[in-house]
């Protein structure tokens, strides 16, 4: 029988944010522009060294891991991939009332790209809320869930 949970502890460094990052540290209105992307790619470096420094002195690397969206942290992945460190992937539209893939119909060929052990989809979800966009949601939900396990992608949903 296929395994579909993960088993382990994992402690993860969440830094996959993009609107509100932008937004809330650089005070950008709308899309970065060319000049504030690197700002944003240097920002998101120096939590990455902060992590591997905590890795280094006491969390064990198996049972860490980063959070991160390909937008601004594709040089970060490529990292985390070549010194084993395990990363989860985002793969919501940032700042969306309803979950949305980033990349629409291209999703797979984006999460294919770096072959996360896991992705993460931020929901935004209200029981009480609005009956129709919580079912959308839940349907875009078992979609891309399948998908995940016909892939063997671990899915986390926040």
């Amino acid at each position: 029988m296929k395994e579909i949970g993960y088993t382990k502890p994992l402690f993860i460094l969440a830094f996959d944010h993009r609107a509100s990052f932008s937004r809330d540290l650089l005070a950008v209105a709308g899309e970065p522009t060319a000049e504030e992307v690197p700002q944003i790619q240097q920002l998101k470096g120096i939590i990455f060294s902060g992590f591997k420094q905590a890795v280094a002195k006491d969390i064990p690397k198996a049972a860490a891991a980063i959070l991160i969206d390909e937008q601004y942290g594709s040089a970060i992945i490529a990292e985390a991939k070549s010194q084993g460190i395990n990363f989860v992937l985002s793969v919501e539209k940032s700042g969306q009332a309803e979950f949305t893939l980033e990349y629409g119909g291209d999703f797979a060929e984006h999460i294919n790209k770096f072959n996360p052990p896991f992705v993460k989809a931020l929901v935004r979800y209200n029981p009480a809320g609005d009956a129709e966009l919580n079912k959308r949601q839940l349907d875009k939900l078992k979609k891309f869930s399948g998908w995940c396990s016909n892939q063997s992608y671990k899915f986390l949903i926040e």
